[in-house]
């Protein structure tokens, strides 16, 4: 495990907090989509948080939902600015690659929001196609509303349909999916029903 300073707490809604995490080692680095093992040095238990910045290297931004899971309960009740944290290297599978994934859709659920912000802010700083859908409960709980449109959301009764928006985009498109369990499992197979086989994911259960 690697040292890391937190530099920055934001609360960016009432269930959310950023964190700006310093790793010690100057050439930490990660690709969109990428996630991390996340630790206080004392608690035995550790956490998964994916990373939302576009990929790159140095500090980086976590976004994290409040849980009663103990690393999560410390970062919202007792964490403060300069506290030192443990991280491991990035990792996962589901990697957004903009040199190979020219056309990308991002299905994101809930806190699933994680990594595909940080595809879509990779995309965008690069100048690739991209597009975001986002389903969450209500208003206030979208984390990034400076950065997602309203089109971009599907809030509560507004349901996100997987087979209409599909329909949207071509068989070249790479579809990314990130959420909980029964997203993930329907968004897949009716991808794969409309014909679609670039799509990617993974699985933290």
């Amino acid at each position: 495990m690697i040292p890391a300073h937190i530099q920055l707490i934001r609360l960016k809604t009432p269930n959310h907090i950023s964190l700006r995490i310093t790793p010690s080692d100057h050439n930490y680095s990660w690709e969109a989509g990428q996630w991390i093992d996340f630790a206080v040095p004392g608690k035995l238990r550790m956490a998964g948080y994916s990373i939302c910045s576009p990929q790159g290297k140095g500090t980086f931004e976590l976004l994290v939902r409040r849980s009663t899971h103990s690393v999560t309960a410390w970062l919202f009740s007792s964490a403060r600015v300069g506290n030192t944290v443990l991280i491991s290297n990035a990792s996962g599978s589901c990697i957004y690659n903009p040199e190979k994934h020219h056309d990308i859709v991002c299905f994101a659920g809930g806190v699933g929001i994680t990594p595909m912000i940080s595809m879509m802010r990779t995309a965008r700083r690069l100048d690739k196609n991209a597009t975001l859908y986002y389903a969450i409960k209500d208003q206030e709980s979208n984390p990034y509303p400076e950065e997602i449109q309203e089109s971009e959301l599907f809030i509560g009764e507004n349901k996100l349909s997987f087979s209409q928006l599909c329909t949207q985009h071509s068989s070249e498109t790479h579809f990314f999916l990130c959420g909980p369990r029964t997203f993930i499992d329907h968004g897949v197979q009716t991808l794969q029903e409309h014909g679609h086989r670039n799509i990617h994911f993974e699985r933290w259960w």
